[in-house]
């Protein structure tokens, strides 16, 4: 089971990072993966999760095939690892 309190759990040569708690891609105060040059990714409990904002943040205007799904800087809004339109995201986090 992957777990480190107060650091990436894998800090990789080429600066990738990956954050986790118990087993679960985790982090609360920043990305819990760190892929410098190309995307960050939001996780909280193992699940896709940011307020504020996207739960992947793209450096550029590529587009990545995860869990089934492509997905870009206009289709990357999640709560509790949910995926929402940017106008239905706001509506959830709004309701909170």
């Amino acid at each position: 089971m992957y777990h480190r309190i107060g650091g990436a759990a894998f800090d990789f040569a080429n600066g990738h990072k990956a954050y986790y708690e118990n087993g679960f891609k985790h982090r609360i105060d920043g990305p819990a993966i760190i892929r410098p040059n190309s995307y960050n990714e939001y996780f909280q409990y193992g699940k896709r999760h940011k307020i504020g904002g996207p739960a992947i943040e793209f450096i550029d205007d590529r587009k990545i095939y995860t869990d089934g799904m492509y997905l870009d800087k206009d289709n990357c809004w999640f709560l509790d690892g949910i995926l929402y339109s940017k106008e239905e995201y706001f509506k959830t986090v709004n309701s909170y």
